[in-house]
């Protein structure tokens, strides 16, 4: 989604010492112990989608090959996304498509971009180079979610390493993500009635 130019522009800076290693987390939490899927649409793209399925199975696999069209995957209205772990918010801006994305400096060599939410709790920075909100894993960035029935708008998520020329590469997520912690969420919207 964003070129190496964009991270060249936003971060220059040297690396910082190790910190005490946390587990990340999934940006999407697991709904009502429902967890969230890993979709890919296009296998030679590193940016992945994440959804719920519609009829869900616990113990299924984590990531699902999935087309634009399948409507076995939804993400409710509202649903938060998280920062996967401590960082910097270096971009946040709203696209005219009216989808937010927020991009998060880890400040450890690594960024990871979230696309396609709603609304989100950061103002806007259409400032370069530097825009800095700090902020912790776990904390919520927006809502991602489609409030129109039968539409699938996923969160759109990028992770990016710092490379030895000190820009940026975009690397697959999903190797990593799991074994990431998930949150979880109580949404009272969605429990069936019973």
């Amino acid at each position: 989604m964003f070129g190496r130019s964009l991270f060249s522009t936003l971060i220059r800076r040297t690396p910082s010492p190790s910190a005490v290693f946390t587990p990340p987390i999934l940006p999407l939490p697991t709904i009502n112990r429902e967890s969230p899927v890993l979709l890919v649409f296009d296998f030679t793209d590193m940016a992945i989608d994440l959804a719920y399925q519609r009829n869900f199975v616990p113990g299924g696999p984590l990531v699902r090959s999935a087309t634009r069209e399948t409507p076995l995957y939804w993400v409710p209205r509202l649903t938060p996304v998280f920062a996967v772990t401590d960082g910097n918010i270096v971009y946040a801006r709203k696209h005219s498509t009216g989808d937010h994305t927020i991009v998060v400096d880890h400040l450890n060599d690594w960024l990871t971009v979230y696309s396609g939410l709603e609304h989100m709790f950061v103002p806007h920075s259409d400032r370069m180079p530097r825009y800095d909100t700090p902020l912790k894993g776990g904390d919520m960035l927006g809502y991602v979610g489609s409030s129109k029935p039968g539409e699938l708008k996923p969160l759109h998520f990028e992770l990016w390493k710092r490379n030895r020329q000190h820009a940026y590469d975009q690397v697959d997520p999903i190797r990593f993500m799991r074994r990431w912690r998930q949150l979880d969420w109580a949404d009272a919207r969605l429990r069936s009635s019973s």
